[in-house]
C-alpha cells in the first residue's frame, strides 16, 4: 500500500491536483476519504493520468479506489474504514506525526515539517465527529455538528477527542418535555376529577 502513494506523489508533480481530505470518527469507527481531483492530461495513452492509476492499483487490499470522470475533470477517491487510525497510510506521510490512543481518548498531531507526500502541503484537512473534542487548533469549528476545518496545515494539525459519542442531548430534551406534558396531563384530570365531584355534591 506505501507503493500506492508513492506512485501518487509522483504522479501529482506531473498534474495540477486539489486534493482533499475527509478523516471521520462515528460510533467508534473511523473513515478516511481522500479525495484527489485534476484536469484529464490530452493524450488519452498516458501513464500518468488518474484512470491509469486507477486501473494499476484498484485491486489493493487497504483502501477502496473510485474513479470518476465529469468534462475533463478526473477525480479519484480513496475510502477506508477501521477502527484503529494509527494505520492509516495517509496520516504515514507526516513523518513525525504523533497518534496516541490513551484509554479514554484519542490524539494526533501531525507537525507541517518533514512531511513525505507533498501534495498534503495543500491539502484541505476536515475532521468529523459525533464524540467531545477536548483540543484542537483547527481553523474552523463547528462544536453543534462536531466539524472542524484547517484552511492550511502550515501550523500543523493537533486534536484531542473522547473515544465515546457525546450524551444525546437532543433526547434529554425530549425526555423532559414528554414529562412536562405527562405532569400538566395529570393536573388537569386531577382538576376536572375534582371539578365533577364537587358539582355531584352541591347536586345532592
Amino acid at each position: 500500500m506505501k507503493k500506492i502513494f508513492i506512485l501518487l506523489i509522483m504522479m501529482f508533480l506531473l498534474t495540477s491536483c486539489n486534493v482533499k481530505y475527509d478523516l471521520t470518527y462515528e460510533n467508534e469507527i473511523f473513515k478516511e476519504n481522500l479525495n484527489v481531483t485534476a484536469e484529464k492530461l490530452k493524450n488519452d495513452n498516458s501513464e500518468d493520468d488518474l484512470k491509469s492509476f486507477y486501473e494499476a492499483n484498484k485491486n489493493n487490499d487497504d483502501y477502496n479506489l473510485l474513479y470518476n470522470l465529469s468534462g475533463k475533470i478526473e477525480e479519484l477517491i480513496f475510502k477506508r474504514e477501521s477502527k484503529n487510525i494509527v494505520n492509516s497510510k495517509v496520516l504515514d506521510c507526516f513523518s513525525k506525526k504523533v497518534i496516541l490512543d490513551e484509554k479514554d481518548t484519542y490524539y494526533i498531531y501531525l507537525p507541517y515539517e518533514d512531511i513525505s507526500c507533498n501534495y498534503l502541503t495543500e491539502v484541505e484537512f476536515t475532521f468529523k465527529t459525533d464524540a467531545k473534542v477536548l483540543k484542537t487548533n483547527a481553523t474552523f469549528k463547528d462544536e453543534k455538528n462536531g466539524v472542524y476545518k484547517w484552511n492550511g496545515i502550515e501550523n500543523g494539525i493537533e486534536l484531542l477527542f473522547s473515544k465515546k459519542p457525546k450524551k444525546n442531548t437532543v433526547n434529554k430534551g425530549y425526555g423532559r418535555y414528554i414529562v412536562f406534558i405527562l405532569i400538566t396531563l395529570g393536573a388537569g384530570l386531577f382538576v376536572a376529577n375534582k371539578y365533577r365531584k364537587d358539582n355531584k355534591r352541591w347536586k345532592n
